[in-house]
């Protein structure tokens, strides 16, 4: 993935993690979303010399998140779900996995099953196995995955919607 600086428009192929912490507040301070992410990251686990708060990791989560940054739903997805929050969880899961991340859509799936919607469950799978390359979508149905999260298509199983069987 590529990242643009905030102040010279310089095209950088990731922010690491060992980068120099000064760095990465300049560019968090710029609103740069993988910087607040990191960052967030820090003050979760406590690295790069910062202290552990999970209150500041959740706050500056929800600021990537706002900027559109998908590994920032999904860590806000995992947040809300270890505090039994299973509303957010469930949104933040549903919003990561809309722009392709697969954990988010793994972990939704998994919600889908602890509420007991099953066919939910198998639905949410069966899109991350299309993500992964694993099956198809029919060619005639032409589905839409990012419909079928938002319910727009719950009445089509995912077994239907493939031409490939799962392997096993």
């Amino acid at each position: 993935m590529k990242f643009k600086c905030p102040f010279c428009n310089a095209e950088r192929s990731s922010i690491r993690e060992d980068e120099n912490i000064e760095e990465i507040m300049k560019w968090v301070e710029a609103n740069d979303a993988a910087s607040i992410n990191l960052l967030a990251n820090f003050y979760e686990q406590g690295r790069q010399n910062i202290q552990q708060d999970p209150t500041k990791a959740v706050e500056l989560y929800a600021r990537a998140a706002e900027l559109g940054f998908s590994k920032a739903h999904y860590s806000l997805g995992m947040h809300y779900k270890k505090v039994g929050d299973m509303k957010k969880a469930k949104f933040h899961y549903e919003t990561a996995a809309m722009a392709g991340h697969d954990g988010a859509r793994y972990n939704l799936g998994g919600l889908e099953a602890q509420s007991g919607n099953l066919e939910r469950e198998l639905l949410s799978i069966g899109i991350l196995l299309h993500q992964l390359g694993i099956i198809m979508p029919c060619i005639t149905c032409n589905l839409d995955s990012n419909k079928v999260v938002l319910g727009e298509n719950q009445s089509t199983p995912f077994w239907q919607l493939t031409t490939n069987p799962v392997p096993r």
